[in-house]
């Protein structure tokens, strides 16, 4: 039963690792195969040394788990909340309805925008800087976590002491880094899909709000008759201009 349960906790730590950083786990994988070998090729239930070999499995397990758990805090709340904080990010300055100069000329609507752009950037770089350090502290303490020198094949708890994790392959960091940077691009993409997105909400057209209500327009424009003309200022390419500068 012991043996059991202590199985059933290793199938559900190999779960919380992610995808992406198996191979930077498989030495301390291996090691914990290692732990469970004897059992199940040496050693039978009337084999003396039964406690001390669960004893090193579970010593095994609870070193694999904790470093599983670590890794896990880093890929969850410095990684993953940071893409979340760059999704979230709002590239246009679009005042509500009802506000504050909630009309504008195009010449403001841009500087707007340019000023919006500089600020979110610079919160999107802040991010972007927190996930690299993030990365890099993720494989380095998988990759520094030192390995139980191995015990004998008999089921003996491993060495007191431990021997040096093999140095990582270089192609091997790159590859967790650009998996990483991958997502942050995917994030920003997002973010700007959703600015787009209210932009065009905001500035195009829309059902009026009824007889009594009238939603403001985004672009204030004056209306000039001079028959037969019909003139506008600023002209619809001024304001398409401002949009597309955006």
């Amino acid at each position: 039963n012991k043996l059991s349960y202590a199985l059933g906790q290793y199938e559900g730590v190999i779960a919380k690792v992610s995808p992406v950083l198996l191979t930077l786990f498989k030495p301390h994988l291996d090691e914990m195969e290692q732990a469970i070998a004897p059992g199940l090729t040496l050693l039978t239930w009337s084999s003396m040394n039964i406690d001390m070999y669960l004893a090193s499995v579970h010593a095994a397990l609870f070193k694999l788990d904790e470093l599983v758990t670590k890794a896990d805090d880093i890929v969850s709340n410095r990684i993953e909340r940071n893409l979340e904080a760059i999704r979230s990010c709002l590239l246009v300055d679009l005042p509500e309805d009802g506000a504050p100069h909630a009309s504008t000329g195009p010449e403001r609507f841009v500087a707007m925008q340019k000023r919006r752009v500089a600020e979110q950037g610079a919160a999107m770089l802040s991010k972007h800087e927190e996930i690299e350090a993030a990365v890099n502290d993720l494989i380095t303490i998988i990759a520094t976590s030192p390995l139980q020198r191995p015990g004998s094949a008999g089921g003996r708890p491993a060495t007191p002491g431990a021997q040096p994790m093999p140095p990582v392959d270089a192609a091997e960091a790159a590859r967790i880094k650009a998996h990483f940077a991958t997502a942050v691009y995917d994030a920003v993409l997002v973010a700007t899909y959703r600015s787009l997105d209210e932009l065009k909400t905001r500035v195009g057209s829309r059902a009026s709000g009824g007889f009594l209500y009238l939603d403001r327009p985004f672009f204030e424009v004056n209306v000039n008759l001079t028959v037969p003309d019909i003139s506008m200022s600023p002209s619809l390419e001024d304001i398409q201009e401002a949009v597309n500068h955006t």
